[in-house]
Formats: structure tokens, C-alpha cells, sequence
């Protein structure tokens, strides 16, 4: 790519060399953006991981406040991952399990160039004392 970006300075017609060099700068860096919201998104999509898997260790307590435990998991969310509008969040508990879901909006820093929903979830065996 850097051989490309290069501009030739013998060369009769430098207009056209200057135009290619133009256009493979941009898709350069469109290439380099695209790399780094992928980053982003993964990163942020981990963070959320581990929230989500978090609040369902602690829905699977005894006695764990299930409302509370939602609108934990939705500030945490909201306060780690930079550019996350939390949409859902649901916490089910059955008789052997906590689950754990939350769905958000994800706006990358710089250009949003595809609006992305992320969907986690998590279950847990409920603890119950010996």
C-alpha cells in the first residue's frame, strides 16, 4: 500500500499519479477506520460480557433483588462502554436457573457507519446453601 501512496516526481503526466495516490489514501484509511471500530466493537461487546455474566452470578443468589440487579446491570453498562444506549434488559429466574439478557444500541466513536443491536446472554445455576 505504501508503494502506492508513493508519488513519482519523473513521471511525464503527474496528474493521474497524483489522483491514484489521492484515492488509495482514502481507501487507506477508510480500511484503517473500518479495522479500528471493529476494535472498538469488540471491546465493547466484552465489556458487556462480562457485566451480563456478572449480574447473572448475582441473580442466582437466594433472595437477590431482581429490579435492583437490572437496573445495576443498565448503569453499568452505560457508564464502561462509551457510545452503549442499553435497550432491554431482561432477568428471568426459573427453579434452576438465573437468566440474564440485555440488548443495546452501539455508536462507535467517530462515524456510525452501520447502526449495530447487540444481543448477550447469560445463565447461571441458582446457588442454594447446603
Amino acid at each position: 500500500v505504501l508503494g502506492i501512496l508513493r508519488l513519482r516526481t519523473d513521471a511525464p503526466d503527474r496528474g493521474s499519479v497524483t489522483i491514484e495516490g489521492i484515492a488509495a489514501m482514502a481507501v487507506f484509511f477508510m480500511a484503517l477506520l473500518v479495522i479500528v471500530q471493529v476494535g472498538f466493537l469488540m471491546t465493547s461487546r466484552s465489556i458487556v460480557a462480562a457485566s451480563v455474566d456478572a449480574a447473572a452470578r448475582r441473580a442466582s443468589y437466594m433472595g437477590a433483588d431482581v429490579s435492583g440487579e437490572a437496573e445495576r446491570l443498565r448503569t453499568e453498562v452505560t457508564t464502561a462502554v462509551p457510545g452503549a444506549e442499553v435497550e432491554a434488559v431482561e432477568i428471568d429466574r426459573s427453579a434452576s436457573q438465573a437468566h440474564v439478557a440485555l440488548e443495546y444500541r452501539w455508536r462507535p466513536p467517530g462515524p456510525d457507519l452501520l447502526p449495530l443491536t447487540i444481543r448477550v446472554e447469560r445463565s447461571r445455576a441458582l446457588a442454594v446453601p447446603p
